[in-house]
C-alpha cells in the first residue's frame, strides 16, 4: 500500500492527476523500478457541509417544536461527532 499526500490544499471536487513516473524505485527494494509511466485520474471530494430543516407556519416563524427537526452532513460523520452537534437559538435580533 502506498500514501499518496499533495503539499497544499486542493479545491473542492476538482479532477486531479497524479503521474507515475518511469524509473521510480521501491524504498525497501531500490532494484525494483517502474518501467513505464502510469497516470491516474481522481476527483476531489465535494466540499462538506452542513444542513438544517423543520417544519414551520411560515417562512420567517420558529420551528414548530412538535415535527422533527432534521440535520443532514453532505458526507458521513462519525457517530461520536454528530453526538455533539447542538442546537442553540440565535441572537437576540438574529434569525
Amino acid at each position: 500500500m502506498l500514501l499518496v499526500t499533495c503539499p497544499r490544499p486542493l479545491p473542492p471536487d476538482a479532477a486531479v492527476r497524479l503521474v507515475w513516473g518511469k524509473g521510480i524505485a521501491a524504498a525497501g527494494n531500490p532494484q525494483v523500478r517502474t518501467t513505464v509511466e502510469q497516470r491516474y485520474g481522481y476527483r476531489v471530494r465535494k466540499a462538506f457541509s452542513a444542513e438544517f430543516s423543520c417544519e414551520r407556519e411560515r417562512a420567517n416563524a420558529a420551528c414548530l417544536p412538535v415535527r422533527p427537526m432534521v440535520l443532514r452532513f453532505s458526507a458521513p460523520v462519525a457517530r461520536k461527532s454528530a453526538e455533539q452537534v447542538e442546537l442553540r437559538q440565535p441572537p437576540a435580533g438574529r434569525r
